[in-house]
């Protein structure tokens, strides 16, 4: 007999070779998913192209550490301003991100430090996790299998980097098939290796550009795939639209 999780995967293979339910067309072949509609949909749920903000707390629980980061962040279309409003000794350092180039600036510098958003915030989180995702753009995306994910059945694609600005090589993409939203994402190395697992949970509601609510990210859980005790955890509260001027995203206004 098979067990539960080859059960899953039977049905999926299956479901793939003869196709879902509305994807056949008269012939009985079967229509492939609208790959780039996906991604656009799962990435307007964790952004938005018009203003938005919303404070960001970023927590690493490692061993017995605890640490603690928190930000307010105005975004726009996929460039981002954040505040850093925690610890009192990072307070007012400032990230900027335009067109995929980051900065970071705190009183007392004479001019912002350009950064990659690779590098590491806190934990497992990385400068790019706070921004909006882009991947319908960033990314070349196959599509792999589907799956139950906490029996919710999950589209999965393989997503490999179109440049090196983006803030990962390779990323394995769980989107629901019913919401349309990024439930899990596995990260990797240029090379194959398993990093890190994140987990988003979507719980805020937000306005859409047609006036609908939609759902938003609320949290990202970042499980490390090598040492299984390191947590990271992140935050997303109270977003609201906000109409913002470019001069929030200007660098040269960075270090007023």
């Amino acid at each position: 007999m098979l067990s539960g999780t080859a059960s899953l995967r039977l049905c999926a293979a299956l479901l793939l070779l003869f196709g879902w339910p509305g994807m056949s067309g008269g012939t009985g072949t079967t229509s492939e998913p609208d790959t780039q509609a996906l991604l656009r949909r799962a990435d307007r749920a964790r952004g938005n192209e018009r203003g938005v903000t919303w404070n960001v707390t970023v927590t690493s629980r490692e061993r017995e550490k605890e640490e603690t980061l928190k930000f307010n962040i105005s975004s726009r279309g996929f460039d981002l301003l954040a505040v850093y409003t925690a610890p009192p000794r990072q307070r007012n350092a400032r990230l900027l991100m335009v067109n995929r180039n980051m900065w970071f600036h705190r009183p007392g510098l004479s001019k912002p430090v350009p950064i990659s958003q690779r590098q590491r915030l806190l934990g497992k989180a990385a400068y790019g996790d706070l921004a909006a995702t882009n991947y319908a753009e960033e990314y070349d995306a196959t599509l792999l299998f589907e799956e139950a994910l906490d029996g919710e059945w999950c589209l999965v694609f393989d997503l490999k980097a179109k440049t090196t600005r983006a803030t990962y090589d390779r990323i394995h993409y769980w989107i629901a098939r019913e919401s349309g939203l990024g439930l899990q994402s596995r990260f990797f190395t240029l090379s194959g290796k398993a990093i890190k697992v994140a987990r988003m949970e979507y719980e805020n509601r937000i306005l859409d550009e047609n006036g609908q609510t939609q759902p938003f990210i609320s949290r990202m859980t970042i499980r490390d795939e090598l040492m299984g005790h390191s947590v990271t955890t992140i935050e997303f509260d109270s977003p609201g639209l906000k109409e913002l001027p470019d001069s929030v995203f200007d660098l040269n206004l960075l270090t007023q």
